[in-house]
């Protein structure tokens, strides 16, 4: 177990994910990074955005990706519309959070200061991983190696400046 640690990688379960994105929200100090498909007010609900606020306030710098498919808002309750406005609104608020519809993606990213990156099946942005709710096998792995973490940070960021997808003017 130690010599797995030292490492720096490692297995993360459907129910420990939750507890992640609250760690990278509430430490943070110099950024954060999430890629996730869908949005969904059961998460995205008043406690993430006070958490998101904070660090914002913090000087974090925030890149928020989403988006599967263009007619993603047909699929979408008016709560889950609020929440991504309520995202939007936030990105217009603060520079130093970036809040782009990336478009098709699947990917599921949470990278936190050169501390972690969690990279897997799990819908950060849509899914709650509560234990008191039926099981989901969500999986992912979990990388603690910061020359790795800054790789996938800056191979990253390219999809937040580019592409025609970005939504975040006009919205109201």
């Amino acid at each position: 177990e130690g010599e797995r640690k030292r490492r720096g990688v490692r297995q993360v379960y459907v129910h420990e994910h939750p507890r992640l994105l609250r760690k990278a929200l509430s430490t943070a100090k110099e950024r954060i990074l999430l890629i996730a498909p869908w949005i969904r007010a059961k998460v995205v609900d008043s406690d993430f955005l006070s958490q998101l606020k904070s660090a914002l306030g913090r000087g974090v710098k925030v890149h928020v990706g989403y988006g599967y498919a263009e007619n993603d808002e047909e699929k979408m309750t008016r709560a889950d519309l609020r929440a991504e406005e309520a995202l939007f609104a936030l990105s217009r608020k603060h520079t130093n959070f970036i809040f782009k519809r990336l478009g098709n993606t699947h990917a599921k990213v949470l990278l936190c200061d050169r501390l972690f990156i969690v990279t897997g099946s799990f819908n950060w942005l849509s899914f709650l991983g509560d234990p008191n709710r039926t099981y989901r096998d969500e999986q992912s792995t979990l990388v603690e190696i910061p020359e790795h973490i800054d790789d996938v940070y800056h191979q990253q960021l390219k999809a937040f400046s580019e592409g025609p997808n970005d939504r975040s003017e006009g919205i109201s």
